[in-house]
């Protein structure tokens, strides 16, 4: 089962944000609630968390500009 990893309207007020890290590789496996990436915003950064156990892969690259939720 596939898990999209989101970035969640609760934590950001802006319409998207920059990935700037991965903290886990292409392929690793992940924990449930594990930081994976860290994002920034206007006003701060933030770690996004793996939404369930499994394995991860990048579906972005470091700088890209994403949406928010």
């Amino acid at each position: 089962m596939i898990h999209p990893v989101r970035i969640p309207h609760e934590q950001v007020n802006d319409q998207s944000v920059l990935l700037v890290e991965w903290m886990a590789a292409d392929g690793a496996e992940v924990k449930a609630g594990q930081p994976i990436a860290i994002i920034e915003t206007s006003k701060s950064t933030a770690e996004i968390e793996a939404p369930a156990a499994g394995f991860l892969r990048h579906g972005a690259a470091v700088n890209s500009e994403l949406p928010v939720g």
